[in-house]
Order: C-alpha cells, then structure tokens, then sequence
C-alpha cells in the first residue's frame, strides 16, 4: 500500500530492509526471521549501546542459512519489484544497524561482525536481481564498483 500511495501522489520510493533496528531497552523486536533462530539456530548476539542509548540483538551475518535466507529475499525482491516504475532505488540493506551495514557501539569487537565475504555475496545477490531498477549502497564497498573493476 505504501508504495502505491506513493505512486499516486507521482513519487517513486526507495526501498532499504535490516534486521536490526536498535531501539530503546524495552521496546527493542527483531527484526530477524524467527524461523532462522527457531529452525536453524542461528545465533543472536545482544548488544547495548550507552553512546546510542538503545540495545539490539545481530545474527550471526556469516551463518550459511542467513547468507542463504537473504540471497533468496533478495531474489524474490528483484522478480517482484526489478523494473517496477513506482520504486526509484532499492538500496543494499539487510545487513548492521538499520540495514547500513555497520555494527558501530562503543564496544570496538562489534564493528567486525559483518565479514566482507557476507557483504560480496549480498552485492552479488542484488546485481543478479536487478538489472533495470537502480541499486544504491550506503557505504561504498570495494567489491561494488563494477565487475571489470574488481580487484
């Protein structure tokens, strides 16, 4: 509904999911499929933040059925929405805080749990995706500028 209410009103909307939205202690959900920690155990790390005064819980992002999980999200995205007039941008989320794949709190161990090989398998996801609607990347990533510039 929101995506065409935007549409009507002759906007186009950029589209960005995460998994983990740091809120205030006591009103913090994940946003992680549950059937990931139910079925497959991944494995949730809690965290607090004094600098940001929230707290949150981030998968492991280098478990095999998380990396699995998001590469078909990210399929299913691009067969329904790659080429859609009504979506200007999809960004490079799902991964770190608010889906801008970083970890940042005051304790320096959490700015390492995104490995680069999860980041390279997520751009890849998403250029296979989408080969008509515009892919946009929070922080620029040396693996994201292009195939024949790869290192």
């Amino acid at each position: 509904p929101r995506i065409a209410a935007s549409a009507s009103r002759g906007k186009h909307s950029i589209l960005r999911f995460y998994m983990d939205y740091p809120q205030p202690a006591g009103s913090y959900v994940s946003h992680t499929p549950q059937f990931l920690i139910d079925d497959y155990n991944l494995t949730m790390t809690p965290w607090s933040s004094v600098d940001l005064n929230t707290v949150g819980s981030s998968p492991d992002y280098s478990d095999e059925n998380l990396k699995t999980a998001l590469n078909n999200f990210v399929a299913a995205l691009g067969n329904r929405y790659d080429g859609d007039s009504r979506v200007g941008f999809i960004q490079v989320g799902l991964l770190g805080f608010w889906g801008e794949w970083h970890t940042w709190t005051e304790d320096s161990a959490t700015h390492s749990w995104i490995p680069d090989a999860t980041k390279m398998e997520l751009i890849d996801a998403f250029d296979a995706a989408f080969q008509t609607t515009q892919v946009q990347i929070r922080y620029p990533h040396w693996y994201a500028v292009g195939a024949n510039q790869r290192q």
